[in-house]
């Protein structure tokens, strides 16, 4: 009753305290980094096949990021203990993590993670993202249940840059089958242009199947006949 009593008047002292306390801020961290965690994952289950990442993986990395709130305070009340409530929201990553980030970046064409952290109205300095965070607290037995309302795309930030911590060799690998994907339907179709060069070509694509046939890792031969494919394909003009 005592304790009760201590809480009920900290809370009349300060009207923000019931947003500020270490369960709820930890509850709300832990949501973020696990539905980033979980994103990652899926990203590589479904566009990175073959990638051989784990959760454990990306929970590694996760364990280096520092999540902290500032600024929490109550935006609104609602029946019983319930509250909704709006923080400044800021991770710092090692600055591995951020230098990986940036090569994927780059190397995909997207700028540096400077600019794709803008583009989703986080902010950047250092080695630490800043962000605004709506949250709720649920009231009644309901404790302090945290679900982030605002500040999804700093969950999709976080995904991504665990992504490109675990998979940056993986998505060079892909980056540069890609190209090399380019190169040989640049290399037919040139050729495919020239009559004289008919015995070339088909050495081209026999090269291809060929290089490829003897490959076992998953996904590898299938990009294989992915690049032939597309040689094919432009030796038919498509």
């Amino acid at each position: 009753m005592a304790l009760a009593l201590l809480s009920l008047a900290a809370c009349a002292e300060n009207p923000d305290a019931a947003c500020q306390g270490d369960a709820v801020i930890a509850a709300l961290t832990k949501g973020i980094t696990e539905k980033a965690i979980t994103g990652a994952q899926q990203m590589a289950d479904h566009r990175m096949r073959g990638s051989g990442a784990t959760l454990s993986a990306f929970r590694s990395v996760a364990d280096r990021f520092e999540l902290s709130v500032t600024k929490a305070r109550v935006i609104e009340k609602g029946p019983d203990a319930a509250r909704r409530c709006a923080g400044r929201l800021s991770i710092t990553v090692p600055e591995d993590v951020l230098t990986k980030a940036d090569n994927v970046a780059a190397m995909l064409g997207k700028g540096d993670i400077q600019a794709l952290a803008k583009a989703e109205n986080v902010d950047l300095k250092g080695t630490t993202f800043r962000t605004d965070v709506d949250y709720s607290i649920a009231g009644g037995d309901g404790g302090a249940v945290v679900e982030p309302e605002r500040g999804t795309r700093f969950v999709g930030l976080v995904r991504d840059l665990l992504v490109a911590a675990v998979l940056d060799q993986h998505i060079r690998s892909e980056y540069d089958a890609i190209r090399e994907e380019e190169r040989v339907r640049a290399d037919a179709r040139a050729m495919a242009e020239d009559p004289d060069r008919a015995d070339e070509l088909a050495e081209l694509l026999e090269r291809e199947r060929q290089a490829h046939a003897e490959d076992d890792a998953d996904g590898v031969a299938a990009a294989a006949e992915r690049a032939a494919a597309a040689s094919e394909a432009a030796v038919r003009g498509l």
